[in-house]
């Protein structure tokens, strides 16, 4: 036999051999399918998990920026105009502005405290500038320290800082997500007027 009849036989043998095995078992595509089924359901399950994470952080961000603008507004004695861009009375703004929570809620309000300069919200005789300021999706206002409700409230020129219900000490507003208590960003305001988030 020839070199070359013979190397075409080896050739035919492993043709043969590589179109018998060409196909995978149904156990194999099934192992297969399971595994791509399982890294997808993880790789989902974390991307969910940190999109959760980073609005509870963008959240305390932006409630920490809106204790700071209301602080800014006092300052710089601000015009009063509401949100739908009335402006209000002098004497409206005349106590400063603030800010007003209340435990249990996913939002918060900007107000000029009135004439009266009680130093906190009142509903009857405050301005509401920005009412409703939602937090992000199932994010809420889980704790605030040391009541049920409060204000922090900035008047001109020092600013003076009136934080309603604390006797010494910051006060404390803690944001959660409303699936996982365990998750918690706090954000400490202090009679001084400092603002510090505190990822707990």
């Amino acid at each position: 036999m020839s070199l070359f009849k013979y190397l075409n036989k080896i050739l035919k043998y492993i043709n043969n051999k590589t179109l018998k095995s060409k196909g995978f078992t149904i156990i194999e595509l099934l192992v297969s399918f399971g595994i791509i089924v399982l890294m997808t359901g993880l790789v989902l399950a974390n991307y969910k998990k940190g999109q959760e994470d980073f609005a509870l952080q963008r959240s305390a961000n932006k409630l920490a920026q809106d204790i700071r603008r209301a602080g800014q507004m006092a300052i710089s004695t601000a015009e009063c105009v509401t949100e739908q861009g009335v402006e209000c009375d002098k004497k409206f703004s005349e106590g400063g502005y603030g800010i007003y929570a209340e435990q249990g809620n996913n939002f918060y309000l900007l107000y000029a405290d009135d004439k009266i300069i009680n130093g906190k919200y009142d509903d009857l005789n405050d301005t509401i500038i920005e009412n409703n300021i939602s937090l992000e999706e199932k994010v809420f206002i889980y704790n605030i320290f040391p009541m049920n409700s409060m204000s922090i409230n900035f008047k001109a020129p020092e600013p003076a800082v009136s934080i309603s219900g604390t006797g010494t000490g910051p006060a404390e507003i803690t944001l959660s997500l409303e699936n996982d208590f365990s998750k918690t960003i706090t954000i400490k305001v202090y009679e001084t007027g400092l603002v510090e988030i505190q990822k707990n």
